[in-house]
């Protein structure tokens, strides 16, 4: 029988805490046989449609959109503010700056709630 000694100790505590890691960071995973998945249950289509609400919309929400830039994000705000809420988006083109074939290019991503 080996004497234990305090170096000894040390390094069966080093060798565990190793292990320990190494299992604790070890994960199977299984994947089911080919024959046993269905093809058509494979295939998945996500649509997630994102609209962003004129009437509500600050600032950097309205300049992440293409075409838009501050001074017509700043515009867009004061013109809701001066006149209340757009009733459609077609409203937009009200406010100096927003031409019908920039808002074309967006209209898909607007909503007026």
């Amino acid at each position: 029988m080996e004497k234990l000694t305090m170096s000894t100790f040390q390094t069966n505590l080093q060798r565990l805490a190793v292990v320990s890691f190494l299992f604790a960071s070890s994960a199977v995973i299984a994947a089911p046989a080919a024959d046993s998945v269905d093809a058509k249950a494979t295939k998945t289509t996500v649509s997630v449609q994102k609209t962003l609400n004129i009437n509500t919309a600050d600032e950097a929400a309205f300049e992440a959109l293409k075409g838009i830039g501050d001074s017509k994000a700043k515009a867009i705000i004061a013109y809701r503010k001066a006149n209340g809420n757009f009733k459609s988006v077609d409203d937009l083109t009200n406010v100096q700056g927003i031409s019908d074939k920039l808002l074309a290019k967006i209209r898909d991503e607007l909503t007026v709630g």
